[in-house]
């Protein structure tokens, strides 16, 4: 859940508890560890919770600020205040923060609400402050390191469904054939499902063919000779756009023993976020051996779940604290590690009754988003004419600056097509048309695909009182 903003007349109750707290935290520098008092408080409501700053001046500490920022005088204070989070911060000074209300807490269990609107945009779950959400191109390569009943299976769902929702090319593996069961992904995947290691081997082999399909597709339409740098790029020109590709591996310790199976994953990992390819490497237990330098520093997204020891959410988190922060943690609640930054975050959980639903109605995904069909559908009202104003002031899902960009994108793509001149309107080609699912007369086909989007944009409030 988001948490619950504070109002100024909320902030104003803790008044009292906060000059009490002003006179222990006099007490404890002054008297008992005969160090300078603050020289201002704040207090503060932020993300939910109220905290006390206290604002030291490190001009006048009359010694070296190290007896200040201390993590004995921390503890000291915290012990003082019965155990409340106590932190020290240096960046704009010398503070501390003092935590007054209650510890804000994850909740166990978060049901996926919905496939995102936005294409290759991946919902992972929450944090304290708000949802967690990456594109494609920042989620990259991924390392997942679980004890058994943690919810790795869950998080692979989660991960494998919203691929399949924006139309991926899927291939899998599992020794098991559980977390990706033949008789089902079968069906779905672009290859059956790896289950030994020769099968695990073919499957690199009808990657490696993918790529090099690509690579020649990217050299036809090279323009002015110089090949798109990447598949957005490609994607952005081209009238068949490509779709990405995601190899997800569960118990992937029992393959990359194979020295050639290592070798050919250890290459994709190499050569294919290029070309579109994004691989999921899950295990229940991870160790320095398993994940050597050559593969190492290509997984750069990391999640670990509750594990059985600190060793292992170290390994894959590569950071000894918070591979201990996950130790007996609840299932479904881990660290993502994304672009340098540690998040606690409750992973969604998608239940069996979902996945029924889902894979009960497989359509193939269409290259646009319901918003963007809708645009398509209001452009054939007047003779097909996109008029990127128009279109802006009947939707609020699109700026004027946002649909001249989405003209041009689709332009380039051969989807909408020029006028005799410049003053002439673009108009919705057939091609157009027919992705939207569309009739070209001005009657609407039934759109094949049909989701709300969820505005889970985060609004914080800061507010600050001194006393």
């Amino acid at each position: 859940m988001m948490p619950k903003e504070i109002t100024l007349a909320e902030l104003e109750k803790y008044i009292p508890v906060a000059e009490h707290a002003k006179r222990i935290i006099v007490h404890e520098l002054v008297t008992e560890l005969k160090l300078q008092a603050p020289s201002r408080f704040l207090l503060v409501a932020r993300n939910g919770m109220v905290w006390l700053i206290v604002v030291m001046n490190p001009l006048a500490l009359g010694t070296t600020i190290r007896k200040y920022h201390n993590p004995q005088v921390a503890h000291q204070i915290s012990t003082a205040f019965a155990g409340k989070p106590v932190f020290i911060a240096n960046k704009t000074g010398l503070r501390y923060g003092i935590l007054l209300s209650q510890k804000p807490q994850l909740p166990k269990k978060i049901l996926f609400p919905d496939f995102p609107e936005e294409r290759d945009v991946f919902h992972f779950g929450k944090t304290l402050q708000g949802e967690v959400k990456l594109n494609a191109g920042q989620m990259k390569n991924i390392l997942i390191g679980a004890a058994q009943g943690s919810g790795k299976s869950t998080l692979l769902h989660l991960l494998v469904h919203q691929m399949r929702y924006f139309g991926w090319q899927l291939y899998l593996a599992d020794p098991q054939l559980h977390t990706f069961n033949p008789d089902i992904w079968d069906q779905i995947a672009a290859f059956p499902v790896a289950g030994i290691e020769d099968d695990v081997l073919t499957v690199i082999e009808r990657i490696r063919a993918e790529i090099e399909r690509r690579m020649a597709l990217f050299r036809e339409i090279a323009a002015g000779g110089i090949p798109p740098k990447d598949i957005d790029a490609y994607n952005a020109i081209s009238p068949e756009p490509l779709p990405r590709i995601g190899f997800l591996i569960d118990e992937a310790n029992t393959f990359l023993g194979n020295k050639e199976v290592f070798s050919g994953i250890a290459d994709l990992l190499r050569q294919g976020r290029k070309w579109g390819l994004h691989i999921v490497l899950a295990g229940h237990e991870w160790h320095k051996k398993d994940v050597p330098s050559q593969v190492n520093d290509m997984l750069q997204t990391r999640i670990a779940l509750s594990v059985p020891d600190e060793f292992s959410g170290s390994v894959v988190l590569r950071s000894p604290r918070w591979g201990k922060w996950v130790m007996d943690q609840p299932s479904g609640r881990g660290i993502l590690k994304t672009q340098g930054k540690f998040l606690a975050t409750q992973f969604y959980l998608i239940t069996e009754e979902q996945q029924m639903k889902w894979l009960s109605d497989l359509k193939a995904p269409s290259p646009l988003t319901d918003a963007e069909i809708t645009y398509v559908q209001y452009a054939l009202q007047y003779q097909g004419e996109f008029n990127f104003k128009k279109i802006a002031e009947a939707h609020d899902t699109i700026t004027e600056w946002g649909a001249r960009k989405l003209a041009e994108r689709w332009e380039r793509r051969g989807w909408l097509v020029s006028g005799k001149s410049a003053a002439d309107p673009r108009r919705v080609s057939e091609k157009l048309i027919e992705l939207a699912g569309l009739s070209p007369q001005n009657e609407p086909n039934t759109l094949t695909r049909t989701h709300t989007s969820n505005d889970l944009t985060r609004h914080t409030q800061v507010l600050t009182q001194a006393f």
